[in-house]
């Protein structure tokens, strides 16, 4: 390995010394190749966006469509196939040199460990990304491929000689199969720019992108390259049918050559061996001459403390009133739905639910109850941290948006008592069928948007190297784009959908989408929150701001996978309700569980809390608790029961806890009255034991099937087991509507009181 190495040393060297002389030294390509392949990634996804909106991405129109950008009579798409084909390429070449110079200078020692890794996996997705490209095409070249891919699969015990004849035949190859084949190679490129900001992480000062000059000329020689060798599609695929000789493409298209020289068992096993002895080239011992030289470290302690130390600066600038106005809003729909919820939980509850003959009452204190519960509360509580963690450029629009949410809110509260509107219970936004509630709903809905552009436009820089803070901004700017990206879906949403469907389908699809990625703005509000809280009542959580800020990067990358599902699948197929649940599950269940047992283990070893600080540990005790209930609830959910809203009430609860902790953490800071009484001390628990009790008995019923979203006669009691789980269903929700009353009540004191 040794002399493997100082050979790659002595190439590099002597290949330094011809481009230096070549060119000037600050515009060698050879000290830029990592630069470089990053210009070829960027140029290929422009290149790749445009193809997208020309391209017909199905079976019997993505070869049609290729041949019609190849015979552009003004060159423009022999131009645009050609940019994006070669530096797909180049970026693939690029990067195999990259990684064999950076191996010859020792660059994967050290702080440089996780860049080598990550430079690993970067490859690999990059060849995936390529080669779903050329299967996009549909030509010979592609049907070779795709069986020969079929085939390597094949040697696996993973079951796939079916998957291989649907590759090659006719009658079973569908456009869903192109839909799964978009959906990873749009999907993979996002994922390799998550990847490649955790790439360059641990590196100082590094270079994402090449001096100006190279970028020119790389831009100037992809154009002449692609005018003068025009990327050309072969013959049509003809599934069935393989081609006898064909041109390939050697840089995506290698493994299959290798494969049929020898066999599909021995190309896996080169590659595997490759990969391992690439990840595995940290732990051999390197030559001195290689080895990074060894730096002063700040002492463990006062770095342990500067890591762990997760806090946000609280504005006393002109913000704080916008900070207060967003707040007070979010408290007002909380107290409002709280107001609902007592009607909701007594209509549900045995002896007093026949005080309830009309099942639409119900229903409508339901549409209102969860969107002030949750659509207002959370979004608005949402604004009053984003108005804090922005600059104080474009206050007038950030009162634009504060307008009109107010103004939707106060529509939707007035509207079940000024029209006759059917109810529709659609997830995540259930709505109220007439103008003045819908017509409120858009205005909210306008506002938000507003909100996410201003603290967008606003927002205040992290800094690469990140502290504990930044990571928490970063945290609440992952949960602003979550926003702003369902706001997209729900208007993308909107304009595919058509018109004239029954209200109960069209609003369940108008809001699916939109919703889940709703979800990933609570949650990361949520986690925020948690690390914050924990922070701030001396609980050292056992993360550094980097591992933080990669989690977050993780739910985020969820988010950004949202629009190639909009992309890949209809509306209202099967699969785009999977995938997006899919999405969900990869984004929170890769992150909450490590976020959490981190802060369990933070609160595990505290042992003492000040008066201040035991409403804030209740708070965030009380959160984690009930989210993981809503968590394993939701493993135990089948059929259309109430386990469902069990499941749902579990997560929601958990954040709304957490927001209640950080309302108490903010109103010091805010300039009012600290909650250290022991009412504020019992509050959260309170709440989140009459939650608790809310969700068993849901989960105790619906598991004699009693249906959701039922009220009255419509619940069907018929045993007394039936009886007794909705009881304490009941007895949970007033103990729970007593704990909000409670919040409201510590909060107004605090607020009259001063410091």
């Amino acid at each position: 390995m040794r002399a493997l190495l100082g050979a790659l040393r002595r190439a590099d060297d002597w290949l330094t010394r011809g481009f230096d002389r070549a060119f000037p030294t600050a515009a060698n390509p050879w000290r830029y190749l990592g630069a470089l392949a990053f210009l070829c990634l960027a140029i290929a996804i422009a290149t790749g966006i445009i193809a997208y909106a020309l391209y017909d991405t199905s079976v019997s129109g993505a070869y049609a469509s290729g041949r019609r950008l190849q015979q552009d009579p003004l060159l423009l798409g022999r131009l645009l196939r050609g940019l994006h084909r070669y530096s797909a390429d180049a970026c693939l070449l690029l990067s195999v040199l990259h990684l064999l110079r950076e191996a010859a200078h020792g660059h994967y020692l050290g702080v440089r460990r996780l860049s080598w890794l990550t430079g690993i996996a970067l490859f690999w997705l990059l060849w995936v990304a390529g080669l779903t490209g050329l299967w996009l095409l549909w030509d010979e070249r592609a049907l070779y491929s795709i069986a020969a891919t079929a085939e390597w699969l094949q040697a696996l015990p993973l079951a796939a000689e079916q998957l291989a004849r649907d590759f090659l035949t006719q009658g079973t190859l569908g456009d869903r199969f192109f839909s799964l084949i978009v959906f990873v190679h749009i999907g993979v490129p996002l994922l390799m720019l998550g990847t490649m900001w955790a790439h360059i992480q641990r590196m100082e000062h590094a270079r994402v992108w090449p001096p100006r000059t190279l970028i020119l000329g790389s831009l100037a020689m992809f154009a002449l390259l692609a005018l003068a060798v025009p990327v050309e599609s072969l013959g049509p695929a003809r599934p069935g049918h393989v081609a006898a000789t064909l041109a390939l493409d050697w840089f995506f298209l290698l493994p299959h050559p290798l494969a049929d020289a020898s066999s599909a068992q021995a190309a896996w096993l080169l590659a595997a061996a490759l990969t391992v002895a690439l990840a595995l080239l940290p732990l051999a011992p390197a030559p001195q001459a290689t080895r990074p030289a060894a730096r002063a470290r700040p002492a463990r302690s006062s770095m342990v403390d500067a890591e762990s130390d997760f806090d946000l600066a609280v504005p006393q600038d002109a913000r704080r009133p916008l900070v207060l106005a967003w707040l007070a809003l979010g408290l007002t729909a909380l107290l409002v739905s709280g107001l609902f919820s007592i009607l909701l939980v007594l209509s549900r509850t045995p002896q007093l639910m026949n005080l309830f003959p009309v099942a639409d009452f119900f229903r409508v204190a339901l549409v209102v109850h969860v969107d002030l519960s949750v659509l207002v509360w959370f979004l608005s509580f949402g604004g009053a941290l984003w108005t804090m963690n922005a600059t104080l450029r474009y206050q007038p629009l950030g009162w634009l948006a504060f307008a009109a949410a107010l103004a939707g809110t106060t529509a939707m509260c007035v509207a079940p008592f000024v029209e006759r509107a059917a109810p529709v219970m659609a997830n995540y936004v259930p709505v109220l069928d007439g103008p003045v509630f819908l017509a409120g709903l858009v205005l909210f809905g306008a506002g938000i948007a507003l909100l996410c552009l201003r603290s967008m436009l606003a927002a205040a820089p992290v800094g690469i190297r990140i502290s504990g803070g930044g990571a928490l901004r970063f945290g609440l700017n992952a949960a602003l784009v979550a926003s702003a990206v369902a706001v997209c879906a729900f208007a993308w949403s909107w304009y595919a959908l058509p018109q004239g469907l029954d209200p109960r389908i069209y609003f369940e699809l108008l809001f699916w989408g939109g919703g889940h990625v709703l979800q990933f703005a609570y949650t990361l509000l949520m986690l925020v929150g948690w690390i914050w809280l924990a922070s701030r009542i001396g609980a050292r959580v056992p993360l550094s701001p980097r591992v933080v800020t990669l989690l977050f990067s993780i739910v985020l990358l969820s988010v950004f996978l949202t629009p190639v599902t909009y992309l890949a699948y209809d509306l209202a197929s099967v699969e785009f309700h999977g995938a997006q649940t899919l999405l969900m599950r990869f984004g929170g269940g890769l992150v909450i569980p490590p976020i959490a047992l981190a802060v369990l283990w933070a609160l595990w070893r505290l042992r003492t809390a000040t008066a201040g600080e035991r409403p804030l540990r209740a708070a965030l005790i009380a959160s984690v608790a009930l989210f993981s209930a809503g968590g394993i609830v939701g493993f135990l959910i089948t059929g259309n029961n109430v386990r469902i809203p069990a499941h749902y009430h579990g997560s929601i609860v958990g954040v709304t806890l957490g927001m209640m902790g950080m309302v108490y953490l903010l109103l010091p800071r805010l300039g009012f009255g600290a909650p250290d009484s022991r009412l504020a001390a019992w509050q959260p628990y309170l709440y989140g034991v009459g939650q608790l009790l809310h969700i068993v008995g849901l989960v105790w019923s619906g598991g004699y099937g009693v249906q959701r979203k039922a009220t009255g006669s419509e619940q069907i009691l018929r045993s007394a087991s039936e009886i007794a789980g909705m009881g304490l269903m009941g007895i949970g929700g007033l103990l729970a509507v007593g704990g909000g009353i409670v919040f409201i009540v510590v909060v107004l004191r605090e607020m009259v009181s001063k410091r």
